[in-house]
């Protein structure tokens, strides 16, 4: 579900080690990366269960829609405020993440 995107904390880990202290900008990045994989592992165990379900096609299917809407829909204020901190860092002069 994750992209790799989501998660730079091997980047973040190796500046560390390198320059010191993580900037306010690197920890709210941090932070909103741990949030979607918060997200990502709530919802999950529900794509597996409906994937194991004996629920009629039809009915999974549309199952399997309304789960991806709300999965999105959660996910998607983090995703756009995670770009945006992102397009900070750059303009920033920051290692990019």
């Amino acid at each position: 579900m994750r992209s790799a995107q989501d998660n730079p904390t091997d980047n973040y880990r190796a500046r560390r080690d390198v320059g010191g202290m993580l900037t306010e900008l690197d920890l709210k990045i941090l932070w909103v990366s741990r949030t979607l994989s918060d997200i990502d592992y709530r919802y999950e165990p529900e794509f597996v269960r409906l994937r194991q379900s004996s629920a009629h096609k039809d009915i999974k299917k549309l199952m399997r829609e309304a789960l991806i809407s709300t999965y999105r829909r959660k996910r998607a204020p983090y995703v756009k405020l995670l770009a945006e901190l992102r397009r900070q860092q750059l303009t920033s002069g920051a290692p990019k993440a």
